[in-house]
């Protein structure tokens, strides 16, 4: 399953702390039921008059990614498990965390058929 979500957050201390950023990936993994098992890695970037910051956490299930541009409110986030997990819980943590002006939202299924 691969839960996609662009959108405007009105989270100015998510789309900019490195800090912050490192706390929400935990936390929200743990919330979902998954494991960490590498990072979480965030780093600031200067970007081409954008700057903003990217994070990642390598999950036993697969991993999860945030990408922020914060002169826009701009935050792209993705959630991709090989296991099934409840997608609507994770929207909803997202919606509140980052404290959504809008949000559009992508559901995968990816399933591989081993034959």
């Amino acid at each position: 399953m691969h839960l996609i979500i662009d959108g405007k957050s009105q989270n100015q201390d998510l789309l900019t702390s490195v800090d912050s950023l490192k706390t929400w990936l935990i936390f929200t993994v743990n919330s979902i039921g998954m494991q960490v098992i590498g990072g979480p890695y965030v780093i600031k970037y200067p970007g081409n008059g954008s700057p903003g910051i990217s994070g990642i956490a390598i999950l036993a299930e697969s991993n999860i990614s945030v990408h922020t541009y914060p002169e826009y409110s701009y935050v792209f986030i993705d959630i991709f498990s090989c296991v099934d997990f409840n997608w609507k819980d994770a929207r909803d943590r997202v919606k509140e965390d980052w404290k959504m002006k809008s949000m559009k939202i992508h559901l995968l299924n990816r399933r591989l058929e081993v034959i």
